[in-house]
């Protein structure tokens, strides 16, 4: 169960008398054994734990069965070999049956108790047809895959002539929705390298709807091909060609200097490029991960630290609006919220100021007593729209009750709240975590020249 190849599993074959072995299964943990034969129901052995330096000896007995035949073609009806099929009960609960066709299209799902059943084929490059209502027992199903369209897409450089090794992407436009992008799952990113004869590489699998395709490459920004929508046809039609002819180009160079509240420089600073307006202390965002989520984005996503001098560099932007972020162990966060990049080449900023500002740290108690494991959250007191320059930081108290927040605050205005977390998930008991957050708000307030804040807070008992 749940295997980290999320393959099939190993798999044996009886002899003569019945016997069978599998080898190499996991050492440790519960996993699900089958078995199935032509004429018989697939009968499968639930939670085996595999504890223990022993064989495990696991025995079935089949009970009759029936299966279902048939043959997969293209939508022109010539044969899919290599394509899953896969047939689950429609009647009862019961566990998926997989096959795979053969080279001339041909397929048999084994193991079918009677009735009922769906059945779905899905082949790389295809539509994935399903049919329902298919008895066990029948030898004759016809499965029609629908051919996807196809992007043919060349990668050239300023002067026109065709890039050999780069990286591939399928990206769905939403054309209303500012144009941004979203990943295509069941066209996977790949990496390409041309022959010497090739000029273009092939994605196969294009779905409908509206999409573009995403190109990096060493020595170049980013790329995003100009949108093409690929509309739904009738089955019987011949799959759509695009040709997508990617330019790629430098991009943009960002440069500038991080000095402290004095002027001073501050070396060992690092500086993120992020998608302007995105909140990157939002409470939806952390549980992605601050800078850790997979959605595509326009922008180029990078990080440059600064010298000793203050100046920092990143290079190789794709074209878009941006925002910096800025952190250094001995300041407060900053940066800058909002930088459009809409030409090629060289920029310079203005000095990205990071003030000193305070650690705020203190105590947590339920009514009065300190409370372990409480999740205590510091917010701006007032939004003010500006993504670089918001505040929502979280810190879990320690065993006597304190916390300290994992970075410094700038001077102004904040809110300070606790909540019990619940025995275990730190998320658990949502609810009444939102209640005791609203209870116990308490304001704290950073002066400009304060290093160290201490704000205590307490949690009534329920009455």
């Amino acid at each position: 169960r749940a295997r980290p190849d999320a393959g099939q599993g190993p798999a044996a074959t009886r002899g003569a008398d019945g016997s069978y072995e599998l080898r190499h299964v996991p050492t440790r943990g519960v996993v699900v054994a089958s078995a199935v034969a032509a004429g018989f129901a697939r009968l499968r052995k639930p939670n085996l734990d595999l504890r223990g330096d022993g064989p495990h000896v696991v025995d079935f007995a089949l009970l009759p069965g029936q299966s279902i035949a048939g043959r997969v073609g293209d939508a022109q009806g010539a044969p899919l070999g290599l394509t899953r099929i896969e047939a689950w009960p429609t009647e009862a609960a019961g566990e998926p049956s997989i096959a795979t066709s053969a080279a001339d299209g041909s397929f048999e799902v084994l193991g079918l108790g009677l009735g009922k059943h769906g059945l779905r084929a899905s082949r790389r490059g295809y539509g994935t047809p399903t049919a329902n209502g298919v008895a066990s027992g029948a030898r004759s199903v016809q499965l029609q895959l629908p051919g996807l369209a196809t992007a043919r897409v060349r990668v050239v450089d300023a002067a026109g002539a065709p890039l050999r090794r780069f990286r591939l992407g399928l990206r769905r436009v939403f054309l209303a929705h500012g144009d941004t992008i979203a990943a295509v799952p069941e066209v996977a990113d790949r990496s390409v390298q041309l022959g010497p004869t090739d000029d273009a590489a092939v994605l196969d699998g294009v779905p409908v709807g509206d999409f573009c395709v995403q190109v990096e490459a060493d020595g170049f920004a980013k790329a995003l091909s100009a949108p093409f929508f690929n509309p739904a046809t009738a089955e019987a039609a011949a799959p759509r060609a695009f040709e997508v002819t990617v330019p790629m180009g430098p991009g943009a160079t960002l440069r500038g200097r991080v000095v402290d509240e004095r002027g001073a420089p501050l070396a060992g600073a690092v500086v993120r490029t992020l998608a302007a307006g995105v909140d990157v202390d939002g409470p939806f965002r952390r549980l992605l991960g601050v800078y850790g989520d997979t959605a595509p984005e326009r922008i180029t996503a990078t990080d440059a630290r600064t010298d000793a001098d203050g100046w920092f560099t990143c290079e190789r932007l794709a074209l878009g609006d941006y925002q910096l972020l800025v952190d250094h162990p001995e300041a407060c966060r900053g940066g800058v919220a909002n930088v459009p990049l809409a030409a090629a080449g060289p920029r310079t900023l203005p000095a990205i100021v990071l003030p000193l500002g305070a650690i705020v740290a203190g105590r947590a108690t339920v009514g009065g007593a300190p409370a372990p494991q409480m999740k205590v959250v510091l917010a701006s007191a007032t939004a003010n729209g500006d993504a670089a320059h918001a505040v929502r930081l979280e810190a879990v108290t320690d065993p006597d009750g304190s916390f300290r927040m994992p970075r410094r605050v700038p001077p102004g205005a904040y809110e300070l709240r606790a909540a019990r977390t619940g025995a275990g998930s730190p998320e658990a008991h949502v609810v009444p975590m939102i209640l005791q957050l609203q209870r116990t708000t308490i304001a704290v307030a950073v002066a400009s020249g304060q290093r160290d804040v201490r704000a205590d807070i307490d949690l009534p008992n329920d009455r």
